[in-house]
């Protein structure tokens, strides 16, 4: 996914719904490669938009790598989850891995250097995809299968319904009628 890409190429920012505001549709203007992150210094694609409350425009600041590894808006800088800065919640992971948490150095382990960081996003990615390919495929052939014995049980069903059809009796009300021409 990141072989060969110097820089990002994003369709659209990870924003929160505080930065984005209250309107249901934006104008979204997108600079490529303008300024650069915050975080990594790396060029990063800049989206610009409008908040309906106030005639500021709005702006990514970081790299759209930067707010998926560490979960945070590209424009405020803020956990997508909780809405902490960034720098309060690495503070209190900090904190927390020197009591020993292991989710916490999960979260936070996180490589510093740019060339670092994209080895550490390609095999991420890399391993998740062949993960996913390998879950569709075991999927799609259960599917198949279920589909295949359906259509297996449907035919075999038919052919018993084919070889098995009631004869042509006479009942008592045709012999009767029979009986008296």
């Amino acid at each position: 996914m990141f072989q060969g890409l110097t820089y990002e190429d994003a369709n659209f920012p990870i924003v929160c719904d505080k930065c984005l505001g209250e309107t249901k549709f934006l104008r979204v203007t997108k600079s490529s490669q303008e300024k650069s992150c915050k975080i990594c210094n790396r060029p990063c694609t800049v989206f610009r938009w409008k908040i309906l409350s106030s005639k500021k425009y709005a702006q990514t600041s970081i790299c759209y790598t930067c707010g998926k590894l560490r979960n945070v808006c590209q424009s405020c800088i803020c956990d997508m989850n909780f809405g902490l800065p960034l720098y309060h919640r690495e503070s209190y992971l900090k904190s927390k891995i020197e009591e020993g948490d292991k989710k916490a150095i999960q979260l936070l382990n996180i490589p510093e250097s740019v060339e670092n960081r994209d080895h550490f996003l390609e095999n991420k990615y890399s391993v998740s995809c062949n993960d996913k390919i390998e879950e569709n495929t075991q999927l799609r052939k259960e599917i198949l299968n279920d589909i295949y014995v359906k259509n297996n049980r449907k035919n075999y069903e038919n052919d018993e319904k084919k070889n098995h059809f009631p004869k042509h009796s006479k009942t008592k009300k045709n012999i009767s009628k029979s009986s008296n021409e």
